[in-house]
């Protein structure tokens, strides 16, 4: 899982561990005491309209606010993607990150018994993160994604 699905991957891991023989866990959200202001300088790098819904963005504006959560050589296609899924999703991709505050990720993965490959790109935001989210899983071993 990517992201939020790694918060839905581990969970299975934990929930149904006779079900999943491994997982690969990419850009892991984890918000320590600085939840606030990690998922503050999320939002505040997407524009919205009155009612906080996310409003589409060109890949430009992407670049100039947002570059760790853009991938190495992006193009409008990739951002239109990203704006097309938002509006499909029928709600805030926020919504979802807001949630994650209240997901133990460190606590549920000391529970995971499966191995567990975690992935980082190199510029991505939450890799900040990746020693401790390492050191809280005996099983995991880790890859940073250069390109």
């Amino acid at each position: 899982g990517e992201a939020v699905g790694a918060a839905v991957a581990i969970e299975l891991a934990c929930s149904h561990a006779a079900l999943v023989t491994k997982i690969i866990l990419v850009n892991v959200p984890f918000f320590d005491g600085k939840a606030t202001k990690d998922i503050a300088d999320i939002v505040s790098v997407r524009p919205t309209d009155e009612t906080g819904w996310l409003l589409p963005v060109t890949i430009q504006s992407r670049l100039e606010s947002d570059p760790e959560h853009s991938p190495v050589k992006p193009t409008q296609s990739w951002i239109d993607r990203l704006n097309t899924a938002y509006a499909e999703a029928g709600r805030s991709r926020m919504q979802a990150l807001t949630a994650l505050k209240s997901f133990d990720v460190m606590a549920r993965l000391k529970q995971v018994t499966c191995p567990v490959q975690v992935v980082y790109g190199e510029l991505f935001l939450y890799r900040k993160h990746s020693d401790l989210v390492l050191a809280s899983c005996e099983r995991a071993c880790s890859k940073e994604v250069q390109v």
